[in-house]
């Protein structure tokens, strides 16, 4: 993220919809640039995923959701460890 998106997204009051959907929307956005460039980010972004409020209106109501939670399998699925351990 450049320096000027994150100006941008820190501007923004936390409690609002937008803030919430900038967040996830990069969150989805960046999953497969982690598998393919960043696979040292994987466990971070996994560690994101785990600590979502899915009980949040915004998640279910969204079509992030469906992508957050498939780019939550990629991230599982491309490790480098064997299925059975993950």
């Amino acid at each position: 993220m450049q320096q000027g998106d994150a100006d941008f997204i820190a501007g923004i009051n936390t409690d609002s919809y937008v803030h919430w959907f900038i967040m996830y929307w990069k969150a989805v956005q960046e999953m497969p640039v982690i598998v393919r460039k960043q696979t040292e980010r994987i466990l971070e972004m996994l560690l994101k995923f785990r600590s979502t409020n899915f009980n949040q209106s915004n998640t279910k109501t969204r079509g992030l959701f469906k992508e957050f939670i498939e780019g939550h399998y990629m991230l599982i699925e491309n490790m480098g460890q064997s299925l059975d351990n993950v």
